[in-house]
């Protein structure tokens, strides 16, 4: 299996690791997080790129290595390191919020124990957002982790890859 791998530096400070612990779930979805490496098949036009992320930095100086199990075109790569960028929202500047925090004791408090953690991306493309938005309105985020899952497995795209992809 072809694997291609380029490195993205997110804006400090950007914990990886505490961002998916937070947001993941034991239920399938799109994604899997285990062992420090998000996992994903990425649709770039009409073709599915499997997809292995994570962390080679720090916090404070973080780095994430995005690994691509298959052969991909200069223009796929960079839509799909786009989708990436977007999705974990590497690029969003925390420094006023965590100046604002650092004024109250309570919020300073939160910050410290959250340092790094960014909010999540929705979707990585519009019908997946949408999907979420409707599920996640009324319910724990549990449920709807599980409903996505079901609607994942049900309707979603497969690839069968021959090895796994780490």
């Amino acid at each position: 299996m072809a694997k291609i791998s380029f490195e993205l530096k997110p804006k400090a400070p950007y914990d990886f690791d505490l961002h998916w612990k937070f947001y993941s779930s034991s239920e399938p979805q799109a994604e899997t997080y285990k062992n420090g490496v998000w996992r994903r098949l990425i649709k770039i036009e009409n073709r599915l790129f499997p997809v292995a992320v994570s962390s080679v930095g720090t916090v404070d100086k973080p780095r994430l290595k995005i690994n691509i199990y298959s052969k991909i075109s200069a223009a796929e790569k960079k839509e799909l390191s786009d989708k990436i960028t977007y999705f974990f929202k590497i690029r969003n500047d925390v420094t006023e919020l965590y100046e604002f925090m650092d004024r109250d004791k309570v919020l300073r408090k939160v910050k410290n124990q959250l340092y790094g953690l960014r909010p999540p991306g929705i979707g990585l493309g519009i019908f997946e957002s949408i999907v979420r938005v409707i599920i996640q309105q009324q319910i724990s985020l549990h449920v709807a982790y599980v409903m996505t899952g079901a609607l994942v497995r049900r309707f979603g795209e497969k690839m069968i890859l021959r090895q796994r992809f780490q």
